[in-house]
């Protein structure tokens, strides 16, 4: 079976790679598209979504080299990732397994790598917007992935404390579908509010897709991050106020008829003691995460700096002297203390810092919006006439403000272990750059346009011979 496919994969990927040739740029349109592969799991325990990252990575930095430039831009990312990876590899050699640490390991490099180069491949001007519209398409296709593939009914315990069978669509664990549905959410939304035509329409059915695959991932930290995204839209997008007004009064409205509604809707009820229980711990009496965390500070504490290695919390939870022994646990549900405790204080500053490179692109493409949403206030009729805000700015926002809604997620939980989650976190971090490359090409050639519209005209008048 697999020789007779062979022939076919050499002619698919040879296809790929001379398409790639002669348009490097089409890469980011692929691995839109392809993201409902992002879970399969290739030959050697090489997923999908971190092939995919590689190809962008190893295409963006050709593309550099051959224009005579180093293979990592002159940028506060770049710096970030050089300081992520010199952390992991250091706290690779620390780590109680080597070969699992440093696998696990190369796959964080490999990740922060992607969110920095895919600027690179997707922030140009004939590429940026298919590259958009493909990563809809493949996260939208994810997201259903969990009402399709829903299997048998949902069990609840502790007045919804405790949930068995939750969907988790292509990802192992239903709080990796919660996240990713989160980011797509919010991505969908501004991109929603602040277009037309055919993304608008798009952007609607994702973020539909989306609000449906959150609700039924039952993931109460996802839901609070998408609160939180939302709130951030809020704040760096005035277009997105009509939306959340709009939007907000809908689901009101859904709400009170559930509750009128005489007849018990089965899962709408799940949903609804689900989000009785976010605020209260002790609502599952076998609820062992105040020791997750306790065991991941104790363990930061024991390495600081570099921390104790790669997807290292596992084994070292389950030692004599864990707090979560016997059984462990997989990670300390909450961001700030896995990265902490296994990347050390070079993971969390490397992390923080390339957040912070997020927030002053948001910052630096948001006076295009303002300016967008003044001109439309001022004159109602040519406002709509008028350019709509650069969809550069309007990514690079929506994109800030998903991962506004991941920080906000992790603080109750840790759902990148999943190769496609990761990715997608990184990749909102990558859009997010990819709009301020965009939004910094368009003022340039403003510019150009500008100085030659004031530049004085020739003399056009004939000299008389002397």
């Amino acid at each position: 079976m697999i020789s007779a496919a062979l022939p076919l994969v050499a002619l698919v990927v040879t296809a790929v790679a001379m398409l790639l040739f002669y348009r490097p740029g089409y890469v980011a349109v692929m691995f839109g598209l392809a993201l409902p592969l992002g879970g399969v799991d290739l030959p050697g325990g090489l997923s999908m979504a971190i092939a995919m990252s590689m190809l962008v990575i190893v295409v963006a930095m050709v593309q550099r080299l051959q224009r005579g430039l180093l293979p990592l831009p002159r940028s506060w990312p770049a710096v970030m990732a050089i300081l992520w990876s010199v952390g992991v590899i250091f706290s690779v050699l620390l780590g109680p397994s080597l070969v699992k640490a440093a696998t696990f390991g190369m796959w964080q490099i490999v990740s922060f790598l992607l969110a920095v180069l895919w600027a690179e491949v997707a922030g140009k001007p004939g590429v940026f917007r298919p590259a958009v519209i493909a990563t809809l398409l493949g996260a939208t296709a994810v997201a259903l992935t969990g009402p399709f593939m829903a299997t048998g009914e949902v069990e609840v315990a502790f007045g919804g404390g405790v949930v068995s069978n939750r969907p988790t669509g292509i990802f192992g664990q239903p709080n990796e579908y919660g996240l990713f549905c989160l980011l797509l959410l919010v991505f969908a939304l501004g991109i929603l509010a602040a277009t037309r035509g055919p993304l608008r329409l798009l952007a609607a059915v994702a973020a539909g897709a989306a609000t449906v695959g959150l609700l039924i991932s039952l993931s109460r930290g996802a839901w609070v991050g998408a609160v939180g995204g939302v709130v951030a839209l809020l704040v760096l997008m005035p277009q997105f106020r009509r939306v959340f007004v709009i939007g907000g009064a809908a689901m009101l409205a859904v709400l009170v008829a559930i509750m009128a509604s005489p007849v018990q809707i089965p899962y709408a009820s799940v949903v609804v003691s689900r989000a009785l229980t976010i605020n209260s711990e002790s609502s599952n009496p076998y609820d062992l995460r105040p020791l997750f965390r306790a065991e991941g500070m104790r363990l930061w504490n024991e390495s600081p700096i570099f921390g104790q290695g790669p997807n290292s919390f596992r084994e070292l939870s389950m030692g004599i002297n864990s707090v979560a022994r016997p059984g462990g646990a997989e990670h300390p549900h909450t961001l700030l203390l896995a990265i902490g405790s296994e990347q050390g204080l070079v993971g969390v500053v490397a992390l923080i810092g390339l957040g912070a490179s997020v927030l002053a692109a948001a910052l630096f493409v948001r006076p295009a919006l303002v300016l967008a949403h003044r001109a439309r206030r001022t004159d109602p009729n040519e406002g709509r006439n008028r350019a709509l805000p650069p969809l550069s700015a309007v990514v690079a926002v929506s994109a800030t403000a998903a991962l506004a809604g991941f920080v906000v997620e992790g603080i109750a939980d840790f759902a990148i272990r999943n190769p496609l989650s990761r990715t997608t976190v990184f990749l909102m971090v990558g859009w997010a750059l990819a709009g301020y490359r965009m939004r910094r090409i368009e003022l340039s050639r403003e510019a150009e346009v500008r100085a030659g519209d004031s530049s004085p005209k020739e003399s056009r008048t004939a000299v008389p011979a002397s």
